[in-house]
């Protein structure tokens, strides 16, 4: 099985397919309802790890980080990239 992780800090993305490349899985995981960075990763953590296990998750594909362009605000990208690090 193969996961894709779209994490974001609000909200983070999973898909889960299997060697058919069918998906299995897609939801999503509200991450705006925590305060601090390490809570909300934390909560995505631990919801990630179980769904690894319940679907022998061997490989996981993970969005590339954001890149800092002209007119990106930049605290924000480096926040997602912050967490995106972490969760990775």
């Amino acid at each position: 099985m193969i996961a894709g992780l779209d994490i974001s800090t609000t909200c983070t993305g999973l898909t889960i397919i299997n060697d058919k490349k069918i998906p299995i899985f897609v939801d999503y995981y509200k991450l705006d309802k925590f305060d601090g960075l390490f809570d909300k990763a934390d909560y995505l953590i631990d919801k990630l790890v179980y769904m690894f296990i319940k679907y022998g998750v061997r490989d996981i594909v993970i969005e590339a980080p954001l890149e800092i362009a002209k007119g990106t605000n930049a605290k924000s990208a480096v926040m997602l990239n912050r967490f995106n690090y972490i969760i990775s």
